[in-house]
Formats: structure tokens, sequence, C-alpha cells
């Protein structure tokens, strides 16, 4: 497999919290890595907005795809395979 495109690299960096994730491909290997660092335990009402936005960038990050499709002599299907940041991070779960 190959990939055809890859996720976009996230990085939120609030007071409170930061978190970032990237996809890097070097030869036939595909890694994926994110942080989540926090700063503070408890949460101001008045950065309730800041922390609803740091919570959507990771929620729409783990729905971020990786499309991967078969090498031109591979005997595997013709159609690209699509695996979210999710489904990557349990992969490296897995085999780590």
């Amino acid at each position: 497999m190959r990939w055809n495109e890859l996720p976009p690299a996230v990085d939120a960096d609030y007071s409170f919290a930061s978190y970032h994730s990237k996809t890097e491909a070097k030869g036939n290997v595909l890694t994926y890595t994110r942080t989540m660092e926090i700063e503070e335990l408890r949460v101001p009402v008045d950065k309730l907005d800041q922390l609803q936005g740091f919570y959507r960038a990771i929620a729409g990050d783990e729905r971020n795809t990786a499309v991967l499709k078969p090498v031109a002599n591979s005997q595997a299907s013709r159609q690209p395979t699509f695996l979210t940041r999710l489904q990557l991070w349990s992969c490296a779960c897995c085999i780590g």
C-alpha cells in the first residue's frame, strides 16, 4: 500500500492545555503521533469557548483520514483504503 493523501497536522495551544498531532510517511512506514498536555485541571468559566474549541479540534482530528492505495503490482483490491486517525492510533497501540 502507498498513501495517496495524509491528514493535516493539528496544533491546538491554549493556556490550560495543548494538543498536537501529525502523520508522517517514510518508505513503507506510516507514523501517527499525537500528544495532549494538560496545564490546568480546572478551567475558568470565561474560557469555556476556548475549552469547547480545544475539544472540537481533537474530535475533528480523530475524524480525519489517511487514504491508502495499492501499489501497481499488488494483488490487493484496487480500491483505496481509508483509515481514520483513531484507527491509525489503535493500530499503533496493538503493535507497539
